[in-house]
């Protein structure tokens, strides 16, 4: 997994792994944060808002595009795997 941008020195980056077969885990969020998925094209697979604690969402099986955004706009991204 690779993780890019700047987080705040006293907030802690969220966890986005992939589990099991078309799945993506995402913990450490906060209710506030908005989670998006995208394609290598650059297509939205899915946005939404995390919950706090560990949200499981469906993706499709290939290289996917994260991102996270809080609500005082700080960003984390990267790419997994989905099995």
């Amino acid at each position: 997994m690779y993780t890019t941008g700047i987080a705040e020195p006293d907030q802690a980056q969220p966890t986005v792994s992939a589990w099991n077969e078309d799945r993506i885990t995402v913990s450490g969020g906060s209710s506030s944060d908005l989670f998006e998925v995208f394609d290598v094209q650059g297509r939205t697979l899915r946005s939404m808002a995390l919950s706090s604690g560990t949200t499981i969402l469906p993706c499709p099986s290939g290289v996917a595009l994260w991102r996270i955004t809080t609500s005082t706009h700080v960003r984390w991204n990267g790419r997994i795997l989905v099995p």
